[in-house]
C-alpha cells in the first residue's frame, strides 16, 4: 500500500478495511465516495497482540491476534455509532502461537 502500512485487509459488504500493524494496530476504512481511508479506531494492546489476521463474517470480522486473542467488529453497529468503535472481545490464551491465517469455507 502507498502508506506502508503493514497487515491484513477484508472487505465486509463493499466495504475494504486494513488493520495496520506498522505501528501498534490501527483499524482503518476505505470511503468509496470520498476514496480516502477513515480512521476507525486503535486495538489496545490489551485486547490483541501482534500479528493479526481477519476473518468476515457477515456483517461482522473478527480479528484475532497472537495467542488466540479474538475481537469481533460489527460493521452495522460501527456506523451507527458514528466512528466510536464497537466490539467484544475474547481474551488471550495462554500459550503463544502466531496465527498464520483465518478463513471462513462456510457458516
Amino acid at each position: 500500500m502507498v502508506a506502508c502500512w503493514q497487515g491484513p485487509a477484508v472487505v465486509v459488504d463493499g466495504t475494504l478495511y486494513v488493520l495496520n500493524q506498522s505501528s501498534g494496530t490501527r483499524l482503518m476504512m476505505r470511503q468509496k465516495e470520498s476514496r480516502e481511508w477513515i480512521p476507525i479506531g486503535r486495538l489496545s494492546s490489551l485486547l490483541t497482540r501482534p500479528p493479526c489476521q481477519l476473518v468476515a463474517i457477515g456483517k461482522k470480522f473478527y480479528i484475532v491476534g497472537k495467542g488466540l486473542s479474538i475481537v469481533m467488529f460489527d460493521v452495522e453497529n460501527a456506523g451507527n455509532m458514528e466512528g466510536v468503535m464497537v466490539s467484544s472481545s475474547i481474551p488471550k490464551l495462554n500459550f503463544d502461537d502466531d496465527v498464520i491465517s483465518c478463513k471462513c469455507l462456510s457458516i
